[in-house]
């Protein structure tokens, strides 16, 4: 899912809110491809939706109540790519 899909989706920027508002952090958009990446509340780490996750899977993720850091894997840092 790309970040330009979630700022087009009202009801997933609304859930991504009420999120935010329980989990802290915020949604992104990644470098240099514009996925979307969820950073935690402190900075230090970032989340992307798993391969081929679309707005509905994204949004079930974020209504189960379960960290995402627990259903998404880590945004690996890649010192080649200028951010």
């Amino acid at each position: 899912m790309t970040y330009a899909q979630y700022l087009e989706d009202k009801a997933l920027q609304k859930i991504a809110g009420a999120y935010v508002a329980k989990h802290g952090g915020r949604f992104v958009g990644g470098e240099p491809d514009g996925g979307l990446v969820y950073l935690t509340a402190d900075g230090e780490t970032a989340y992307v939706p798993p391969d081929g996750a679309t707005a509905d899977q994204v949004l079930q993720d974020l209504k189960s109540g379960t960290p995402l850091q627990e259903l998404w894997p880590e945004l690996e840092y890649d010192p080649d790519l200028l951010y």
